[in-house]
Formats: C-alpha cells, sequence, structure tokens
C-alpha cells in the first residue's frame, strides 16, 4: 500500500541533499509531521535506501516518493537529535 499525491504530501522540498539542517533551522522531518498528523499517522520510519513508512491503523504504509540516500536519512535525523 501506497499514499499517493492525492492525498496532498509534496515531496519536491524535501528530497534535497545534504546533511545539515536548512538554514531556517526548522527540521525538514516537521512536513512530515505535519503530514502524519493530517492523515493519523502515528509512526514515521526514516531508513536509507527506501522510502519513508507511516503507521496507519497500525499497519506500514510507504510514501510514494523516491527513497532516501544514506546522507539525505543521516541528515534529517541529525537535524531533530541534540549533542
Amino acid at each position: 500500500m501506497s499514499i499517493d499525491d492525492d492525498d496532498g504530501f509534496e515531496d519536491d522540498d524535501l528530497l534535497e541533499s545534504g546533511s545539515g539542517a536548512p538554514a531556517s533551522h526548522t527540521p525538514r522531518l516537521a512536513k512530515f509531521f505535519k503530514f502524519m498528523a493530517q492523515k493519523g499517522a502515528s509512526d514515521l520510519h526514516v531508513k536509507a535506501s527506501r522510502p519513508p513508512l507511516l503507521r496507519m491503523g497500525g499497519q506500514l504504509r510507504p510514501l510514494d516518493m523516491a527513497s532516501f540516500t544514506p546522507e539525505q536519512a543521516d541528515g534529517y535525523i541529525r537535524e531533530i537529535l541534540t549533542d
């Protein structure tokens, strides 16, 4: 099962390269979290070499978007971790 573009999720600016936080200091994962809230998803699974997964209704469902590269997955997670 996947969530397609008709559900309002746009990934154009989510898959930018680099591993640091954007200049605005708003984590890029925040867009995923907002989408999750709209869809009633409880969990977000981020792993390199696969699209992000959302837990919805107890089932993991992939987002209909490109897989994260290892650098992207690392960058997204590092934006929300503290030292």
